[in-house]
């Protein structure tokens, strides 16, 4: 079981420099993780911006739906992979977005799984 530690996203600044965020346009974290980088881009957005989350970690989306209220149009959350981005893009009836995240480094939560584990 995970422990619930409190996940502190990296380089956040330049994620959103990079990103160039504009608040009206759709984005994807296709890592959500624990949801501090969507958190920073949904800050950004306006009410017609959008964020979707994409975790293929059960947990991390359950702890994004805390995180995030269920009723926002601005975010919608999906257990799955960002390898079936085009899927859930049809599925959201979307056929662009801005920008797309992927932060491919190992999380905490899951190293620290692993040695609770051996």
């Amino acid at each position: 079981m995970k422990t619930s530690l409190h996940h502190i996203p990296v380089l956040v600044k330049e994620t959103l420099f990079y990103l160039n965020v504009n608040p009206n346009h759709i984005y994807i974290d296709g890592t959500i993780g624990q949801g501090g980088h969507a958190k920073q881009i949904l800050s950004s957005l306006s009410p017609t911006g959008k964020v979707i989350g994409i975790d293929r970690d059960s947990e991390a989306i359950e702890m994004c739906t805390k995180k995030f209220p269920i009723t926002s149009s601005k975010v919608s959350l999906h257990h799955n992979s960002y390898h079936n981005l085009p899927e859930i893009l049809l599925a959201e009836q979307i056929t662009s977005v801005s920008g797309i995240l992927l932060d491919l480094g190992l999380s905490s939560n899951q190293l620290e799984e692993k040695k609770e584990s051996i």
